[in-house]
């Protein structure tokens, strides 16, 4: 996924995969790190030409800044499916 940053957000595209359909606002936006891990980069909020190539996100950095919540990055307990 490439894109650009704008000011405290992300807008990304892949022109040859699915990464936003409607209903998707609120969800985690992530980068895959091998094939057992990801990493958090933000939450989605909006695709601005509904092309389904596209996503615009908040950082999680950002998030982070301005509600003061600390992204949980693991988790104990958690069931497994």
């Amino acid at each position: 996924m490439s894109g650009k940053t704008y000011t405290n957000m992300v807008y990304a595209f892949r022109g040859d995969v699915t990464i936003s359909q409607e209903g998707d606002s609120g969800a985690p936006i992530y980068t895959r790190i091998g094939s057992g891990s990801a990493r958090i980069r933000g939450m989605h909020i909006g695709d601005p030409f509904s092309s389904q190539h596209v996503t615009v996100f908040f950082k999680v950095s950002t998030i982070e800044s301005v509600t003061g919540a600390v992204t949980a990055t693991t988790c104990c307990n958690a069931p497994s499916y």
